[in-house]
């Protein structure tokens, strides 16, 4: 028995039907799919397909690179995020060792292990 496989990808799956479509304009009046009804409907949620696929990427594409250069900032030693917080928390534990619940004034939830114990 014949099997034929449909991509699950969506990209794979609009470049697909991108390609059967230029297939069938090349063939013209002798393609198999002459008689499949709408082709101008079906051409049409095609492309547009395409094109919203196409921003996708490029989003994402913009997405990952805001990322990446969050998390640069965020690491930057010394003088980024996470060493700023680690930093703070350390100076301001010392600071406020007989009142630790003041360190909640700077955000930081506190937890007291003797407390807690």
């Amino acid at each position: 028995m014949l099997r034929v496989e449909v991509p699950r990808d969506t990209s794979e799956l609009i470049a697909l039907a991108k390609r059967i479509q230029e297939h069938h304009h090349a063939l013209g009046a002798d393609s198999p799919l002459a008689g499949m009804p709408r082709w101008d409907q079906r051409e049409i949620c095609i492309t547009a397909a395409e094109e919203q696929n196409d921003k996708a990427q490029n989003l994402a594409h913009g997405v990952e690179v805001a990322h990446n250069l969050r998390d640069r900032e965020v690491d930057h030693a010394g003088t980024g995020v996470l060493p700023t917080v680690q930093q703070a928390a350390e100076i301001l534990a010392n600071a406020y060792a007989n009142d630790p619940a003041k360190l909640s004034q700077f955000g930081f939830i506190v937890e007291d292990a003797a407390a807690t114990a």
